[in-house]
Order: C-alpha cells, then structure tokens, then sequence
C-alpha cells in the first residue's frame, strides 16, 4: 500500500464514522426525552450547566464562546493535574454569533489546541509558578457570516527545523 492510498481509506473511514456518530445522535436525540445537560444540574461547575457542549447533533445556535469557556476550563484542571502549575486561560468574545455547527467537535478542536497551548507555555517556563505564567488567550469574533478564533500564548512556537 502506498501512503496516499492509506491517506484516501483513512479519510473515508473517518468521513463515515463522522457521519455514523451524527445520525446516531440525531435519532437519539428525537426520541429521547432527557438530554445530557440533565445529567450535569446540581453539580459544582465553573461552566455553564445548561449547554452541553458534548451534543454530537447539529445545534443551529452553536454558541463557540460557551463552548471555548467550557474547554478552557477543563484544559486548565487537566493541565494544573499533570504539570501542577497551569497558566491563565482567557476567552475574550468579541460579539461572535452563534451559528449551526456540531458542538462536540468544536469543543473537540478547543480542547486539543489549548491542550497544545498550556503544555507549551508550562515547558517553556519552567520555574515559573502559575501567577507568573504568561496567559493563554482566546479571542472569538465574527458577524453574520464568518466566525474566526485565534488562540495566543507564549510557549516558543514551532521550531524551525535545520
């Protein structure tokens, strides 16, 4: 097998099991009478308990600041757990609109690249606690159209291969 072959099943494969995973949940969602944010009610969250950003269904108010706020906060405990130090997380919203997406994978996207953030800042400041870490900042904006989110740090980037 050749690379782009393995590349072209890959694709498919993932495109079907996308595609598996959102008529499952839509079904489910039909003819189910309790949604996960119920489960979620009387707990101790930092994050609004009302909006679950876990639902694999299409939600035509898709609203990225809830589900960045809700990423940054995990990724904060998950980072603070592993490397014990974590640096400040800030999700500035801008007036983005909602809009019809699948907020599974929009938290999904978040979560992986403020995972990729934290660890970055937390390595490239090594003795440094986390009030003295520089931010990692999410900035969401956007109008009727277009939504664009940036995440910023100060973990060193990319390094330029020799």
């Amino acid at each position: 097998l050749q690379v782009g072959d393995i590349n072209e099943w890959l694709d498919h494969f993932f495109s079907l099991r996308v595609s598996t995973n959102m008529l499952m949940s839509h079904y489910l969602q039909s003819f189910s009478t309790v949604t996960s944010s119920s489960s979620m009610k009387g707990m101790s969250l930092d994050f609004d308990p009302e909006y679950d950003p876990y639902l694999s269904s299409i939600d035509p108010q898709c609203n990225p600041a809830r589900i960045a706020r809700h990423a940054a906060h995990l990724v904060d405990r998950m980072c603070s757990l592993r490397y014990g130090r974590s640096p400040r997380i800030t999700v500035k919203d801008s007036g983005a609109r909602a809009f019809s997406f699948v907020p599974r994978y929009l938290f999904y996207i978040f979560s992986e690249l403020l995972k990729n953030s934290v660890r970055a800042t937390v390595e490239q400041y090594p003795g440094m606690g986390s009030e003295d870490l520089p931010p990692v900042e999410i900035l969401i904006c956007g109008d009727e159209v277009v939504c664009s989110c940036r995440i910023s740090d100060q973990g060193g980037g990319i390094p330029v291969e020799s």
